[in-house]
C-alpha cells in the first residue's frame, strides 16, 4: 500500500525569497527514483504529471498536499519520501524520492486441477499486471488456501514464491498448490421420509452421486449439500409438503479423511388442496397457481397468503363481492399425515364497465384518455371487469398525462353507476338511471350471489391551468454557445412546463459542459411560476468550475502489447478537453481487445481538481499463445482429430495468427488466417484466410476438393447484437466420383476442375445468453452468396441462407429450443445443372435426427439427393437432471426440393426421439436416438447420433 514520509515536521511557506505579495516561489523540483526499478526517466515523467507545485510558481502547503495524495493515488509508488525543503535565496527547492511497486508479469500456478485456474486467480489480488506487495503474500495464500477448503480439501498448503528482476522492475510469481486429502463421503444416509423412497431422494443430491465416483471428483463439499438440502425442500413442498424441512448432520468417519453425512427428514404433513365453487377459473390451470404453499407454511402463513392471492385474482376481474373461505376439516376420515384444505369460492356477480363516459376534457381526446386506462369496456380482449384499485391507478395515469402536457393542477373524479338488467341489455335505454348510487356503492340487492352486473363509469376532468415555459435563462456558461444549451434542453419557451423535467434538463446542460473539460461543473434549475399560473420563467445557473485539460496518459502492464496499438483505442488524446465518458469508452474499448484480459483507467488527483489530468492505465494482458488438440467420434464425421494453434497478439500489435489442421473418416481440413481487428483505425475487423479441403462425406457417390483464399469484413453494431458482414471467396473445386463409380452419362462437365469467385454479404442478430449453453434469447442469421465461375457457368447462381433459433426457459431447469432454417439456390447462367457439391442435403446428426447423414431424400438406389431448396424446423426441450446431465427431447422436420427428377419426393420428413447429454465447462457432449415417424421401405426406422456440442 502506497505511503508517503514526510520529515522534518510541517513543510511552511516562510523560508525563500518571496514574490510580490510575499508568497514563497519554487525554485526546483527534483524526483530521484529510488531502487532502480526499470527506467527511471519514465517514473519521473509519471511523476512530475502529478505535482501540482511548479518551478517557478508560488509554494504553499496546500499544493504540497494535493502533490502527495495525487502520488499515493496513482497506486504506481512503493514508498514517497519527501525530506525538509531545501530553503535556498532562490525560493523552495523540493526533493522526492520515490521507490516504484514492482510490477507483476506474470503469475504461474502448479497443482490447481481440478479446481480452475481462474478461480484462484479470482481469489489472489495478484494479476499479470498489477502491482506487487510483499507484506500480502501470507494473506494471498490465506485466501487460496480458503478457497481449496470450500472445494472439499482437508488441509491446503499454498506457497507463493516470486522472481524479481530489480533492473527491469517486474517480479514472476509462482504458485504452488499442495491440496493434500479431501474429505469424502463414506456414508450417505437419508432418514424420516416417509413419502419417497430414500433411494429417490438420493437420486436428486449432487453429494451422493459425486460419492460413487471415483478420485478428486467424489470429494465432499458443503456447499453443494447445502444446495441439496434447498432442492430436497423445493421437491417435497411442490408434492404438497408443505411444512418439510430437512436438516443435515455431518460427522467424522472411521478415518480422519471421511465423513458420514445423515439428512434428517420431516416431511410434516401432506397438503391436499381442493376448490369449490369456482366457476370463473379453472382449480389446476389457474387457481392452483395462486398458491403459496411452496414458500413453506409455518403458522399458516403460506395458507393465509394464497387466500389473498385468489382473492386478488378475482376482485381484479370485477369479483367484488366475492369470498374466499378455507374449510379444514378434522373428522379423523384422513389417513395420518395428511391435511385437507378445501377452498370455498362464492364468486358472487362479477361487476363490469359496460361503457366508459369522459367528460370535461378539452385539450386531450376521450380515445387519448382511454388508452392510458387499464379499465376497459367488454371486448375482444377484456371482459371489462371493475376494479377500485386498477381504477384509482387509471386516475393517477391520467393525471400523469395531463402534467406531461402541462396541466399540473388536474382534478379527476370518478363516477360509477349500476344498471339494472334491463337497462344493461338495451343500450337505447343507457340514459336512463337504474339507481341514483353515488360512488363505487354497490346495487341494495341482497341475496344476488350470481350472474353479471353493469355499469357506467363516468370520469369528470377539471383541466386546470395550462402552464407553458413562458423564459428561459441560461446563466454562466462560456465552455459551449448558448444556443447549443437551448437546443439541448426539454423546457424550451411555448411547451409544456413539465417541473419534473428540471432535474433532467440539469443533467443534460452538466453533461454537455463535462465534455468540454469541466468536470466539476454544477447546474442549478428552477421555475417561477406567474400568477395565474399560466407561465413559468425557467432559469438555469451554472457553475463551470476549472478547466481541465487530458495530461500524458501512461500504460502498465503492456509487456508485450505496444503502446502505441493502446493509444489507438483511446477516445482522447494529452492536450483535448478531459471527458469522463470519454475514458470509459476508452476502457471499453482496451477491455474488447483480443489481447486483454482486463483494463483499468484511473485519473489520480482529480479530486484535488488539477489544472492537467495525467490517465493511468493498467493492462492485465491474455497470454498470447494457445494451442488446442481433439480427439474423439460424432456420427457426423465419425473418428476425428483436430488441432489449433496461434498468436492472439502477434508482435505486440493485437493481431491474431491462427492455423489448424483436422482429419476425420470423412477428409481432411487444413486452414491458417490473419485477423486485423481494426483496420485503418476502425470498428471494422479483417479476416484474410488460406484454405484446403477434402470431403467425402458419407452416403453421397462423390467427393470434392478444393482450395483457396477468403478474405471477411464485419463489424458490430447495437451493444455486439448485430453483425454486418462482407466475405470474398476465391477457390479452386473438383467434385470428383468416388471407388472408381464412372461419371454419369452428360454430367463430364461438373467432374472437371472449376475456379470460383464468391461474395457474401451476411446479417446476424443474437441476443442468447451464452454461445455454449443458451437459454434465451433469439440468433438469426442471413447469409446469401452470389456465385461466378470464372472457367465455365455451373458455378452462376445466388444462394440465400437463413437461420432463427429461439430459447425460452420457462422455468429453471426447463428450455425450450426452436430452430428453423431455409435455403435456396437461383442458377443465373445459362447452365441449369448445379454441380452436386453445392446443393442442399439434410438429414443426420445435425439437421433430422433419426435418419443417416444426407439421407432425408434418396434416389432408387439409395443414394443422398440433394435440392435446389431445403426447409428445416427442430423443436427441442432440455431438462437438467442434475451433475450436469441433460435429458432431451425433439422433434424435427425436413424436406429437400427442386432435385431436377434425381429421385425422392418434395414432401416434409420427419422424426421424433430423446437422448442424454453431458454438459462440459467447453460445451455439450450428447448421444441421441431419433426415430422416424414416417418409415418407407427399405429404411431403417431410428439412428443413434453421438454429438459434440448443441447442434442449435
Amino acid at each position: 500500500m502506497a505511503a508517503w514520509l514526510m520529515l522534518g515536521g510541517a513543510v511552511g511557506i516562510g523560508a525563500g525569497p518571496p514574490r510580490a505579495g510575499g508568497t514563497p516561489v519554487v525554485s526546483r523540483i527534483d524526483i530521484q527514483i529510488d531502487g532502480g526499478r526499470g527506467d527511471p526517466e519514465r517514473w519521473k515523467s509519471m511523476a512530475a504529471g502529478l505535482l501540482f507545485l511548479k518551478e517557478g510558481k508560488p509554494f504553499s502547503d496546500a499544493l504540497l498536499q494535493k502533490s502527495l495524495a495525487a502520488l499515493g493515488a496513482s497506486m504506481v509508488f512503493e514508498t514517497i519520501h519527501l525530506p525538509d525543503p531545501d530553503r535556498t535565496d532562490g525560493g523552495i527547492a523540493l526533493t522526492f524520492y520515490l521507490k516504484p511497486f514492482l510490477r507483476i508479469r506474470t503469475v504461474r500456478m502448479e497443482g490447481a486441477f481440478p479446481v480452475f485456474e481462474r478461480e484462484v486467480h479470482n481469489a489472489m489480488s495478484f494479476h499479470p499486471g498489477g502491482r506487487y506487495v510483499t507484506d500480502t503474500i501470507p494473506a494471498e495464500e490465506a485466501s487460496v488456501e480458503e478457497l481449496f477448503k470450500a472445494n472439499g480439501y482437508m488441509a491446503p498448503v499454498v506457497r507463493i514464491t516470486t522472481e524479481p528482476d530489480e533492473k527491469e522492475g517486474l517480479v514472476n510469481i509462482r504458485v504452488r498448490i499442495e491440496k493434500g486429502p479431501f474429505l469424502r463421503i463414506e456414508h450417505f444416509q437419508i432418514e424420516g421420509a416417509r413419502a419417497f423412497s430414500e433411494f429417490r431422494l438420493k437420486l436428486r443430491t449432487d453429494a451422493w452421486k459425486k460419492s460413487l465416483l471415483f478420485g478428486d471428483i467424489q470429494r465432499f463439499i458443503r456447499k453443494d449439500l447445502d444446495e441439496d438440502i434447498k432442492n430436497l425442500l423445493k421437491f417435497y413442498r411442490a408434492k404438497g409438503y408443505a411444512d418439510a424441512t430437512v436438516e443435515a448432520l455431518v460427522k467424522e468417519g472411521a478415518d480422519d479423511r471421511s465423513v458420514n453425512v445423515r439428512l434428517i427428514v420431516n416431511e410434516g404433513l401432506r397438503y391436499d388442496v381442493s376448490f369449490e365453487g369456482n366457476e370463473a377459473y379453472r382449480a389446476w390451470w389457474t387457481l392452483r397457481r395462486d398458491l403459496a404453499l411452496e414458500g413453506g407454511n409455518k403458522n399458516d402463513l403460506g395458507l393465509r397468503k394464497s387466500l389473498r392471492n385468489i382473492r386478488k385474482r378475482y376482485e381484479g376481474d370485477g369479483y367484488l363481492d366475492s369470498r374466499v373461505t378455507v374449510a379444514d376439516p378434522d373428522d379423523g376420515s384422513l389417513p395420518e399425515g395428511r391435511r385437507d384444505i378445501r377452498i370455498r369460492i362464492d364468486e358472487g356477480p362479477q361487476s363490469i364497465v359496460r361503457n366508459i363516459r369522459i367528460e370535461g376534457n378539452e385539450a386531450l381526446s376521450d380515445q387519448k384518455i382511454e388508452k392510458q386506462m387499464l379499465t376497459r369496456t367488454p371486448g375482444m380482449f377484456a371482459e371489462g371487469g371493475f376494479d377500485p384499485r386498477r381504477l384509482k391507478d387509471d386516475i393517477d395515469a391520467i393525471k400523469a398525462l395531463y402534467l406531461m402536457e402541462g396541466y399540473r393542477e388536474t382534478a379527476v373524479e370518478s363516477h360509477l353507476e349500476w344498471l339494472s338488467e334491463t337497462m344493461a341489455k338495451s343500450p337505447e335505454k343507457a340514459e336512463a338511471k337504474a339507481s341514483e348510487q353515488g360512488g363505487l356503492e354497490r346495487p341494495a340487492k341482497e341475496g344476488d350471489r350470481s350472474g353479471k352486473r353493469y355499469g357506467e363509469l363516468t370520469l369528470t376532468i377539471d383541466e386546470g391551468v395550462k402552464t407553458r415555459v413562458a423564459s428561459l435563462a441560461v446563466t454562466g456558461v462560456t465552455a459551449i454557445p448558448l444556443e447549443m444549451v437551448r437546443e439541448a434542453v426539454l423546457l424550451k419557451p411555448g411547451d409544456p412546463f413539465r417541473e419534473h423535467l428540471l432535474k433532467g434538463d440539469e443533467d443534460t446542460i452538466t453533461g454537455l459542459i463535462a465534455e468540454r473539460g469541466y468536470p466539476f461543473v454544477e447546474v442549478e434549475g428552477k421555475a417561477v411560476l406567474t400568477a395565474d399560473a399560466s407561465g413559468a420563467d425557467v432559469a438555469f445557473t451554472v457553475s463551470q468550475g476549472r478547466y481541465v485539460e487530458t495530461g500524458e496518459v501512461y500504460f502498465t502492464g503492456n509487456f508485450r502489447t505496444a503502446e502505441e496499438i493502446l493509444r489507438n483505442e483511446l477516445e482522447l488524446r494529452p492536450g483535448e478537453p478531459f471527458s469522463a465518458r470519454k475514458i470509459l469508452e476508452s476502457q471499453r474499448n482496451i477491455q474488447d481487445m483480443a489481447a486483454v484480459d482486463g483494463a483499468r483507467i484511473r485519473v489520480p488527483g482529480l479530486k484535488e481538481q488539477p489544472e492537467t489530468a495525467a490517465l493511468f492505465v493498467e493492462i492485465e494482458e491474455k497470454k498470447p499463445f494457445w494451442l488446442e488438440f481433439s480427439l474423439g467420434y460424432d456420427t457426423e464425421r465419425h473418428l476425428f482429430a483436430s488441432t489449433k494453434g496461434g498468436d492472439r497478439n502477434l508482435f505486440g500489435r493485437n493481431k491474431d495468427v491462427r492455423a489448424g489442421v483436422e482429419v476425420s473418416q470423412i477428409g481432411y481440413r487444413v486452414d491458417a488466417s490473419f485477423t486485423e481487428p481494426r483496420v485503418r483505425q476502425s470498428r471494422i475487423s479483417s479476416t484474410s484466410a488460406i484454405f484446403a479441403e477434402r470431403r467425402e462425406e458419407f452416403n453421397q457417390d462423390f467427393g470434392t476438393r478444393n482450395f483457396g483464399v477468403s478474405q471477411v469484413f464485419n463489424r458490430w453494431f447495437l451493444d455486439e447484437d448485430l453483425n454486418l458482414g462482407l466475405a470474398f471467396r476465391l477457390e479452386r473445386r473438383e467434385q470428383y466420383m468416388r471407388d472408381d463409380t464412372p461419371i454419369p452419362e452428360g454430367e463430364a462437365d461438373i467432374y472437371i476442375p472449376r475456379t470460383v469467385f464468391v461474395t457474401t454479404p451476411s446479417i446476424i442478430y443474437t441476443t442468447t445468453d451464452s454461445f455454449t449453453r443458451p437459454t434465451r434469447g433469439i440468433h438469426a442469421s442471413l447469409f446469401v452468396d452470389l456465385s461466378t465461375g470464372l472457367q465455365e457457368t455451373l458455378d452462376n447462381f445466388l444462394k440465400y441462407r437463413f437461420e432463427t433459433r429461439y430459447y425460452l426457459t420457462p422455468q429453471e431447469k426447463l428450455t425450450f429450443a426452436l430452430r428453423g432454417r431455409y435455403g435456396y439456390i437461383y442458377p443465373y447462367g445459362s447452365d441449369s445443372l448445379l454441380p452436386d457439391d453445392q446443393l442442399f442435403y439434410l438429414g443426420g446428426t445435425a439437421t433430422v435426427r433419426g435418419f443417416d447423414e444426407n439421407l432425408l431424400r434418396v434416389d432408387p438406389d439409395g443414394k443422398a439427393v440433394g435440392g435446389q431448396e431445403a426447409l428445416l424446423g427442430n423443436i427441442e426441450a432440455r431438462y437438467d437432471l442434475g451433475m450436469n446431465f441433460e435429458l432431451a427431447a425433439f422433434y424435427d422436420v425436413g424436406a429437400v426440393r427442386r432435385a431436377d427428377g434425381q429421385g425422392g419426393g418434395d414432401d416434409f420428413r420427419s422424426s421424433a426421439g430423446i437422448g442424454l447429454r453431458y454438459i462440459t465447462p467447453i460445451g455439450a457432449v450428447g448421444l441421441l436416438y431419433g426415430r422416424l415417424l414416417d418409415p418407407r421401405e427399405g429404411e431403417d426406422t431410428g439412428r443413434l447420433h453421438f454429438s459434440i456440442g448443441y447442434t442449435f
